[in-house]
């Protein structure tokens, strides 16, 4: 189990965090994975509990210092949570650089509210951390305030690297089984010439 770490109440921190755009022309053979908010590969603080939002299965929360942790391979990775006038300030990091993260939207919608690329595609762990509720939030809102969590969207390189991993492995052994059965073929062709 990954390690989570304290966080505690109080002054909630300005955003830092500007939605921005991915990269218009993707690399070729990059594939996206979904990872739903209940693969068991996530692994969530206690205060986290099964919701239902933005058409599916969700995790939401709304403490302060509820966290969760994932680690993933790949060259981006974007956060799919229920956007709208409930949303929490939260912390995103990956591999110790922090984002701060306002979830409040004048309007309630279903989308990306944090994403990362550009990284290198080795093991990167994101943490995610409710801090506390916006300030653009109204009054009214924040005693339902959550942060309802429905997927990530990781980013590979390659030929669909994180979810077809298996399949990459089993094409790369029957190629390796064709080159040494074609290789033996030739060899005892050869040898058999020899000694014609």
């Amino acid at each position: 189990m990954l390690p989570f770490t304290s966080a505690s109440a109080g002054q909630v921190p300005a955003a830092t965090y500007t939605v921005s755009p991915a990269p218009a022309v993707p690399d070729a053979g990059a594939a996206n994975a979904t990872v739903g908010a209940t693969d068991p590969r996530i692994q969530y603080s206690s205060q986290w509990k099964d919701s239902s939002t933005c058409g599916g299965s969700s995790k939401s929360a709304s403490d302060a210092g509820s966290q969760f942790v994932f680690q993933f391979k790949g060259s981006a990775i974007f956060m799919n949570i229920n956007l709208g006038l409930t949303g929490l300030v939260y912390s995103a990091d990956v591999d110790g650089v922090t984002d701060i993260v306002d979830g409040f939207r004048t309007t309630q919608n279903c989308g990306t509210g944090w994403s990362r690329f550009n990284l290198d595609s080795s093991l990167h762990t994101v943490t995610i951390t409710i801090l506390g509720p916006s300030q653009k939030a109204p009054a009214s809102s924040t005693s339902q305030s959550s942060l309802d969590f429905s997927s990530f969207t990781v980013t590979s390189e390659g030929s669909g690297a994180a979810a077809n991993a298996g399949t990459d492995t089993l094409r790369s052994t029957r190629r390796s089984w064709v080159v040494s059965l074609g290789l033996s073929f030739i060899t005892a062709g050869i040898m058999k010439l020899a000694f014609v």
